[in-house]
């Protein structure tokens, strides 16, 4: 089928890579990940209810050769994540698969799920219908970084809402295999679940804070980190 543009968001890739400070963590940020995960692999994963092919056939344009692209649609989601939380339970973080029952919308599942695929195999997460217009290396230096992720681009014309200055997107992720800033991500989100928090009633999108951008954010505060770059990514949207 063809591309449906008016649909799709196009990012222009200046994104921030993110070192690790000290301070006080919720769990062990000190470990590198294993020899084996020395690199972030080149495995592009996404979920939705239909594969977007005609935005990876885009997207391969912009990886490096022999890059996977891993769709996962909903079913698949479930059963990757029940998977991968049995393995999560072994390092400490605990009912990753019943929190993502605990959600009801898609979204919100698909938030922890990516932050859970993320951190078993490693890759480029990339929401469904989002096509990149350059190489992804521009972003992320695969051999070298451990996590990448970009900031919410905001001025008085970026559309952007003035309370998100500053937050991280969930959109456009990437980190090495059993990263553990990941858990403590996860440790974040579960805990929302748990909780049946919604959000600040008083914030703008508080819906956001529950799994996406706001519980991002709000649990990198919390271990604390800096970017190695202050710089953002610029979202437009194709006519």
């Amino acid at each position: 089928m063809p591309l449906d543009t008016k649909r799709l968001f196009v990012w222009s890739f200046a994104f921030a890579r993110i070192q690790l400070l000290t301070g006080h963590r919720s769990v062990d940020l000190s470990d590198e990940p294993a020899e084996q995960d020395a690199r972030i692999p080149n495995i592009v994963f996404f979920s939705g209810p239909r594969n977007p092919e005609e935005v990876v056939k885009v997207n391969r344009a912009f990886v490096p050769p022999g890059t996977e692209f891993r769709f996962y649609n909903y079913p698949q989601l479930d059963a990757s994540a029940k998977k991968i939380s049995a393995r999560l339970e072994e390092v400490g973080v605990h009912g990753a698969y019943e929190a993502l029952h605990k959600f009801r919308p898609h979204a919100y599942r698909c938030d922890l799920w990516r932050y859970m695929q993320l951190w078993d195999t490693g890759g480029i997460y990339l929401d469904a219908k989002l096509a990149l217009t350059a190489p992804i290396s521009n972003w992320v230096d695969q051999w070298k970084d451990r996590f990448a992720l970009c900031k919410v681009a905001y001025s008085g014309t970026s559309g952007a809402h003035p309370e998100w200055k500053g937050h991280y997107q969930s959109s456009v992720l990437a980190a090495r295999a059993r990263e553990p800033a990941l858990l403590a991500v996860m440790q974040h989100v579960i805990k929302n679940a748990n909780d049946h928090y919604y959000g600040e009633p008083s914030n703008f999108h508080a819906d956001l804070d529950i799994s996406g951008p706001g519980a991002l954010t709000h649990a990198f505060k919390n271990i604390g980190f800096s970017p190695v770059l202050t710089v953002s990514c610029i979202r437009r949207t194709s006519s």
